[in-house]
């Protein structure tokens, strides 16, 4: 038995049914197409008129005011170049040029401008500097003939070989009739590299040279490259890790690199292009090798460039971050990283305290750590280790050579000395000094080479790290 609620809501249904019809059929009525003979009359669309209009397979000859191209045996050839024979150098692109034959094949018309001109000057026709002639398999000659730019500059005059009409066609269309060897050339494809594969990338400039190569697996033990997939070998005397991200980042940049055009094919001087004296980037992986001139920059990151032991200038797109590169941002700028757990004892002399701390277990629960004699709390202590380790590199030195003739003055008691004997063979050792360069900065000393600086910042909080160690006892 159906109760009073669920009548009421049938019949609220029933209601909105009956709306919603009647509305509908008066939207119907004001919408419904006319009838046949109430509707407006519109002429059928002149159907799209095509010049020429064969198969592109068909074209075996293109002719241009500067270059005749032949299909023999199924390959474009370069017949004439410049009213002479083409420099045997040059090759050709055969799908561009393909391409560029099935769209002399057929040339769609925009409108049709005059059908008898009497003066085919006003259109730039009477002598037409851009024409083409294509010939097909069957001996068909088809010739067209491109004339002035349109008042609106959207499309051009154009005529067929034998049709007095005038017609404008495309831009695109237009343009395509005057094509350039460039436009027909083989492209200069630059390769790529995955970032875990390469194994060498240089870069040679004037001024430096880096030198970057994958880390070896026996590596010495000052390298500070336990976490560093690559070093770099050049232009600093040690090898150095490597900013992982800063890396990849440079590899990503070489990667986009986009060859633009070719500039000059036989320079008579390489000065006016910047490349008498050029950077040189090569990257090599098992796959790929890139080796390139740069020269002077063209335009915003563009710049003149070579393929090595290639003769052409070429213009390439993409280098400033290659060209901007320099060593000391690539670096990874720890002075010295040794893991906890390969060091067993470490000295530091020539400061405010003298240091001497045995590591017992470093990486286990049950590490103990000594402090001149007395047991560290852990925590307290892989802190202070960290102070240690973390040094890094403020800047290069920027005077070697004149900081070494001072050396002799400095009194050996301020020459900060730190000593690590570690647990990879027996009398491992690895070691860095640290020698006051002026009040801001020491002069780091590692394996008798100074490159670098470390701020008197980074080494005081050594000091107070070791100030505020917690003893067991």
């Amino acid at each position: 038995m159906i109760n009073k609620s669920t009548k009421m809501i049938i019949a609220l249904g029933v209601i909105i049914l009956l709306v919603a019809g009647y509305y509908g059929s008066i939207v119907w009525q004001q919408n419904r197409p006319p009838e046949e003979s109430q509707r407006p009359f519109r002429p059928p669309s002149d159907p799209a008129i095509r010049l020429g209009d064969i198969w592109g397979d068909d074209i075996v000859k293109i002719e241009i005011p500067n270059m005749i191209l032949e299909r023999r045996d199924g390959v474009w050839e370069l017949l004439e170049f410049e009213n002479g024979s083409p420099p045997d150098w040059i090759d050709l692109d055969q799908r561009v040029i393909g391409n560029l034959a099935f769209a002399f094949a057929s040339i769609l018309v925009d409108s049709i401008i005059e059908e008898d001109p009497s003066d085919l000057s006003i259109y730039g026709l009477e002598d037409p500097e851009a024409w083409a002639r294509v010939t097909a398999e069957d001996g068909e000659v088809i010739e067209y003939f491109r004339g002035s730019i349109t008042p609106s500059r959207a499309s051009y005059y154009f005529m067929l070989g034998g049709d007095p009409r005038v017609f404008t066609v495309s831009m695109f269309a237009g343009e395509g009739i005057s094509m350039s060897l460039d436009l027909i050339r083989t492209r200069i494809s630059l390769p790529r590299f995955e970032y875990m594969e390469f194994t060498r990338l240089a870069l040679m400039t004037p001024s430096y040279h880096i030198e970057i190569n994958p880390t070896p697996e026996i590596r010495p033990t000052f390298l500070a490259t336990s976490y560093s997939t690559f070093q770099m070998n050049s232009p600093y005397v040690l090898p150095r890790g490597l900013d992982s991200e800063v890396l990849y980042e440079l590899v990503e940049s070489i990667n986009t690199l986009m060859f633009v055009d070719y500039i000059d094919d036989n320079p008579s001087s390489l000065a006016q292009y910047g490349l008498d004296n050029p950077v040189r980037l090569i990257v090599e992986s098992p796959f790929n090798t890139l080796d390139l001139l740069i020269g002077n920059p063209i335009a915003n990151n563009l710049y003149y460039a070579q393929v090595y032991g290639d003769r052409r200038v070429i213009s390439v797109g993409g280098l400033n971050d290659v060209m901007m590169a320099r060593p000391f941002p690539l670096l990874l700028r720890s002075a010295l990283i040794l893991s906890i757990d390969i060091v067993e004892r470490m000295t530091i002399t020539g400061g405010p305290l003298p240091v001497n701390v045995t590591i017992r277990d470093g990486m286990e629960e049950i590490a103990v750590f000594t402090f001149n004699g007395r047991r560290v709390e852990d925590t307290s202590f892989r802190f202070w280790y960290r102070t240690v380790i973390g040094l890094a590199f403020d800047s290069e030195i920027p005077d070697e050579m004149e900081f070494r003739s001072r050396i002799p003055s400095i009194p050996p008691e301020e020459i900060i000395h730190i000593e690590y004997e570690l647990n990879l063979f027996q009398g491992a050792r690895a070691s860095i000094s640290l020698i006051p360069y002026n009040r801001d900065f020491y002069a780091l000393l590692q394996e008798g080479q100074i490159e670098f600086l470390i701020s008197r910042n980074q080494v005081n909080r050594m000091w107070e790290a070791a100030e505020n160690l917690e003893y067991l006892d």
